[in-house]
């Protein structure tokens, strides 16, 4: 898997089996960006109703990998692939839809298919973007008080030089 780098305040990427061997994923549901995109049709491979499809700018694979996380599902993203109809819409996730063993064992009880789940990721990545904004403009604030205050620091210190010449 690919080292992503994310914006200030988000942790580190982890993956759905921290410990132990690597997870096989390959029967996990791919989602890539293009399916719930607002800005697809269905033939460019929109897979959501348009009223509840991400609004432009179109989702990103970590937007949907972070919504993933924020409900639950085990999930990893590859940056590295893409949409076989838009290669310009980079990344792939992939959510663990059902539970390991004999039978489809859904990982959670009110999502059983591949559509739910898209509904679902769709419905939640723009509170994802306003939890997302929020923590930025945190960040932003923080970091705007930190540098007034350290530049007061400064120059009361100039100030106390200036007096004893």
């Amino acid at each position: 898997m690919a080292s992503i780098a994310l914006a200030p305040g988000f942790e580190p990427l982890p993956s759905a089996n921290p410990s132990g061997p690597p997870t096989d994923t390959s029967r996990w549901v791919c989602v890539y960006p293009p399916f719930l995109a607002a800005s697809k049709t269905l033939a460019e491979g929109r897979r959501v109703p348009a009223a509840v499809a991400v609004p432009a700018p179109g989702p990103h694979a970590i937007e949907i990998f972070e919504t993933c996380r924020l409900l639950k599902f085990p999930a990893e993203v590859d940056m590295r692939k893409c949409h076989p109809r838009d290669n310009f819409m980079r990344g792939r996730v992939r959510v663990k839809l059902f539970q390991d063993g004999e039978g489809k064992v859904p990982v959670r009880e009110d999502v059983t298919s591949r559509k739910e789940l898209f509904m679902l990721i769709a419905k939640h990545i723009p509170k994802f973007r306003e939890l997302h904004a929020a923590k930025q403009n945190a960040i932003a604030v923080s970091s705007v008080q930190g540098k007034a205050q350290a530049k007061a620091e400064a120059k009361e210190k100039a100030k106390g030089k200036k007096g004893k010449r």
